[in-house]
């Protein structure tokens, strides 16, 4: 198993117990939890940035519009 760095403090998960592999093992679910909810937080934000362009874009054109049809 990998090494692991607790407070500059370095592990051997070799030398774990069974209850500190049990939470190591915790600890890696949660971390990959979080860089799942990082990149859906990052996709979730492009879109809304994206469909705001659209919305001001959609209104721009609109207004051009009324300009040349009033």
């Amino acid at each position: 198993m990998p090494k692991l760095t607790i407070n500059d403090t370095k592990y051997d998960t070799d030398d774990f117990n069974e209850e500190q592999i049990a939470m190591y093992k915790e600890v890696m679910i949660a971390k990959a939890e979080m860089n799942r909810c990082e990149y859906v937080f990052k996709v979730l934000e492009a879109r809304c940035n994206q469909l705001a362009t659209m919305i001001e874009t959609a209104s721009k054109e609109e207004e051009e519009k009324e300009a040349t049809d009033g």
